[in-house]
């Protein structure tokens, strides 16, 4: 193989490794499309809120898992207060990522954990430890801008996930609620927050 190498002419052998030079560099790191820099974009605005940032070693938990973590602890206002503040920037981060790119968007993990844990987390406590009594109380204690983030998430998951996926995730709230078994299908949908009318926020 050497010797093929050394009989070959200085203008082809030069051209060859000039040519691994440049498949190499494309192989190893691959030009960015525009999906690729939007979703780069994306990550950088988001870290230390979906992903740790490098240059605070200590920290073991993004911001956005703190902040769930102390809502889901004390299902008040004030305790949800921040984690509610915080997705909204990151939903309003998720803006500059174009439809085509949606794929790559719901692929990232993070994300995909911000959106359907914070939405799973609103409708359980809108529902509460017992069934609301009428649905006229199946806000609970959110005001009209906490269901206008709960109405931007479902927009989100809807658009980025597909409607599939959302109707599956709806479902499971039918017969895992409390005492939502004992009601009719119609009844529970009436009085769950996925029921509520987002035209109005």
């Amino acid at each position: 193989m050497l010797e093929w190498f050394k009989s070959l002419p200085k203008t082809t052998f030069v051209t060859l490794v000039i040519t691994a030079g440049i498949l190499y560099i494309v192989l190893s790191d691959p030009p960015k499309n525009l999906c690729d820099a939007q979703m780069d974009q994306f990550k950088k605005v988001n870290v230390g809120v979906l992903s740790l940032n490098p240059k605070l070693k200590t920290r073991k938990q993004t911001r956005f898992q703190e902040l769930f973590e102390i809502c889901q602890n004390t299902k008040t206002p004030g305790g949800c207060y921040e984690l509610f503040a915080i997705t909204k920037q990151i939903l309003k981060n998720s803006r500059s990522v174009a439809p085509e790119c949606y794929r790559k968007l719901a692929n990232d993990s993070a994300f995909d954990n911000a959106i359907w844990s914070t939405l799973d987390l609103m409708v359980r406590m809108a529902w509460g430890a017992k069934a609301p009594t009428v649905p006229a109380l199946k806000n609970g204690w959110f005001d009209p801008a906490d269901l206008n983030l709960f109405c931007s998430l479902k927009n989100v998951s809807q658009n980025v996930y597909g409607k599939d996926r959302y109707e599956t995730f709806q479902e499971k709230y039918f017969k895992e609620l409390p005492e939502a078994s004992q009601s009719s299908r119609n009844d529970v949908w009436a009085r769950l927050l996925f029921s509520v009318n987002c035209s109005n926020y």
